[in-house]
């Protein structure tokens, strides 16, 4: 007897042109994924360093300003900066309101000398007269209470903002 023989097919093995296009591609994706998760996490400890740094400026601005006295040593009942006292140079002011309306661009130390990497930042100064039994409460007169406003700035984004209260004791 004869066997019949039937013609062998060939199986193929490995990918398609198609396949490995589309391994390509799920593969690109991941990787863009990957990439974008990545810079969301430099992103977000990037701004999380800078909103430290924020505060930081605020707070040395702000403890500088409580070491003044309440009111102008020598009586005069004006607010703000006096005759002899500017802005410009922090070691001419000798009390709380004398800071009100102050702005550094970039930030300096009491002598004038500008921070490190300060380029961009902003710190500026707001004091109001408050109620005393309501320190949200603004009054024109002076009830013994001042509210002072630190706000410290980066390209125009506002990233600290500290408020504090100085009394009259």
């Amino acid at each position: 007897m004869n066997a019949v023989r039937h013609p062998q097919v060939s199986r193929r093995s490995g990918f398609t042109l198609l396949e490995a296009a589309i391994c390509s591609l799920l593969v690109g994706l991941v990787f863009v994924g990957a990439l974008r998760c990545v810079g969301a996490t430099i992103t977000g400890r990037m701004d999380n360093v800078d909103r430290a740094r924020a505060m930081l400026l605020a707070q040395h601005l702000a403890s500088e300003i409580h070491t003044q006295a309440y009111t102008e040593p020598s009586g005069s009942w004006w607010f703000g900066t006096d005759s002899g006292e500017s802005t410009n140079n922090r070691m001419t002011l000798d009390d709380v309101d004398d800071y009100s309306g102050l702005s550094e661009t970039p930030p300096k130390n009491m002598l004038g000398t500008t921070a490190k990497n300060g380029d961009g930042w902003t710190r500026s100064v707001q004091v109001w007269y408050v109620d005393r039994d309501d320190p949200d409460a603004f009054t024109i007169f002076d009830q013994g209470v001042k509210r002072i406003v630190v706000t410290v700035s980066r390209d125009g984004q506002t990233l600290a903002q500290l408020v504090t209260l100085k009394c009259d004791l």
